[in-house]
């Protein structure tokens, strides 16, 4: 079925116009890991240090961090707290 998350917070963002790369993590499930995002194939290229199984992981609301950059105009490692209400 795949993962379902509520609040998470993905940190040390590094951005370009082909990749995000970051830590992600939402603590109220137990979840966390690096990611590597390829943002022209919408793909996950590497995921690592991570606390569960890529399988229990994914999928991982990267679409967010899209929206929040570009809302934003931000280019530059940040912290990014994203959340959604219930």
């Amino acid at each position: 079925m795949g993962a379902f998350y509520i609040n998470f917070c993905l940190e040390n963002i590094e951005y370009d116009g082909e990749f995000y790369s970051g830590k992600f993590s939402s603590p109220d499930a137990g979840v966390y890991c690096e990611v590597l995002y390829d943002r022209v194939t919408k793909k996950f290229v590497e995921i690592w240090d991570n606390s569960k199984l890529v399988e229990d992981i994914l999928p991982i609301a990267i679409y967010w961090l899209d929206w929040k950059l570009e809302k934003m105009d931000i280019y530059v490692k940040r912290k990014v707290r994203l959340a959604t209400k219930k």
